[in-house]
């Protein structure tokens, strides 16, 4: 049913447009920003090529590493390559990012082959580790073992892991010629602590709909890394679904009901909801886990995963779960466009803001409880209620951004910000601007969507 209406002092009618002349300008200052991180290392294959080495020519095979993201900490390289004269060889390997390092010039004692055994991917390789003890001037060919190549590959420490790795090999000198029958990368990435929303700040991600790609970067970094999960259509629900674990990049599909999580084993999947059903996911019952939830907007009904099903809401209202109690986790919640009113389970009734508005509750007075907020597109005006009556009011925005309010710099207060579509910017009060999307980026958000964004 819908929720009943109570007499409480919060239930009154602000006049929000009276306040628009008292309105402080943006500041828009230096960047500041820090990240912890987690490893993890991925292995790729270029599988069985069979690519011939001209003699005094040269050729390239590339690995796609597009599904991985994070930062590289560690790279590997193994190859097997059959050549009946391997003074004659050059191996480079070029990263995601255009720089390129030796691993390999015309070193070692002359013979036949890099590696041994089957021509595919299932031979003996010759591996290239900065940790080896091995050297190549010292060794003789089929060099089936491990080596450190010609420069450091921890030069690549630090760049994104994530896109196209390729490997050069060149035949520098005449009369042999010989054949690339398999090589393979293996990376060790650093990945930021609950991807684009950690614990204590919030990171800048945004999620590409024509590729399925989830960028993110931190304040203080230029490197993107990226991911690929989902499909056209699905929407982003970041939260931390398993006990114990930062936040997992996670996504809901309205058509099926189906949610899928991205964790270290891989994707998990299950069915959760209707066609129709709006994500709301929050940690209903303050275990410190997000819980899987959805809103019908038909019925007015939260069906929460494991914990419970209710009635809250009429159709046209928009849900929006927060914690406005302290430390009782995130309490369902609706707001009502036509009325302005929002109906707050274990509160009442506020009434703040009106049709045009977009409601974005958040922490903004550093009172460890989320306030009721909203913004207003037309103007970039942002309004906001303290729980002890303190009204704020600041014009941060202009028609057209989409509003991304989180704590970004860790001080537990929630931040103004804006993402502006059509220059790919973030504009974060008091913190930074940063270029970092494209055309047709929708940038993520930890709450749910509300009616007319990009989805």
């Amino acid at each position: 049913m819908a929720p009943r209406r109570k007499t409480t002092g919060w239930a009154i009618v602000l006049g929000l447009a009276a306040l628009v002349a008292n309105a402080s300008a943006a500041r828009q200052p230096e960047r500041r920003a820090n990240i912890s991180s987690a490893s993890s290392i991925l292995t790729f294959t270029s599988g069985p090529v069979s690519v011939p080495i001209p003699d005094n020519g040269s050729v390239t095979n590339s690995i796609n590493a597009n599904s991985t993201w994070g930062l590289v900490s560690d790279v590997n390289v193994r190859v097997r390559i059959n050549h009946t004269w391997t003074g004659d060889l050059a191996l480079l390997l070029t990263s995601p990012t255009g720089q390129s390092i030796p691993l390999m010039l015309n070193t070692g004692v002359d013979g036949d082959n890099l590696g041994s055994g089957s021509t595919d991917c299932s031979g003996t390789f010759t591996q290239f580790d900065d940790e080896s003890s091995g050297r190549l001037d010292f060794a003789v060919a089929p060099f089936a073992s491990s080596f450190r190549p010609v420069r450091r590959l921890a030069t690549f420490d630090g760049s994104s892991a994530g896109g196209t790795w390729t490997l050069t090999v060149q035949d520098k000198a005449a009369q042999d010629v010989g054949t690339l029958y398999c090589w393979q990368l293996e990376v060790m990435r650093t990945t930021p602590p609950a991807n684009e929303f950690s614990d204590d700040r919030s990171d800048l991600s945004v999620y590409r709909p024509s590729t399925s790609q989830w960028f993110i970067r931190t304040l203080d970094n230029p490197f993107s890394a990226y991911d690929t999960i989902g499909q056209s259509g699905d929407i982003p629900v970041v939260g931390q679904y398993v006990p114990g674990t930062i936040n997992q990049r996670a996504m809901f599909r309205p058509s099926t009901g189906q949610w899928t999580f991205s964790v270290a084993s891989g994707l998990q999947p299950f069915i959760w909801g209707i066609n129709g059903d709006i994500p709301v996911p929050a940690d209903y019952n303050a275990d410190g886990v997000t819980d899987a939830a959805v809103y019908r907007p038909s019925t007015g009904v939260w069906y929460v995963r494991n914990v419970w099903n209710i009635s809250y809401g009429t159709p046209g209202d928009i849900p929006v779960p927060a914690s406005y109690l302290p430390g009782a986790g995130s309490q369902i919640a609706v707001w009502r466009p036509s009325t302005g009113e929002w109906f707050i389970g274990g509160i009442g009734i506020v009434v703040w803001g009106g049709n045009g508005d977009i409601p974005v509750p958040g922490n903004y007075f550093g009172d460890e409880r989320d306030e009721v907020a909203v913004f207003r597109p037309s103007t970039g005006h942002w309004y906001m209620r303290g729980w002890d009556g303190e009204i704020r009011l600041t014009q941060y925005g202009i028609n057209g951004d989409i509003p991304v309010p989180a704590d970004y710099d860790g001080d537990g207060r929630t931040d103004l910000a804006v993402f502006r579509p059509s220059e790919g910017r973030w504009y974060i009060q008091n913190i930074s601007v940063v270029d970092f999307g494209a055309p047709g980026d929708i940038p993520i958000l930890k709450r749910p969507a509300y009616p007319g964004y990009p989805y």
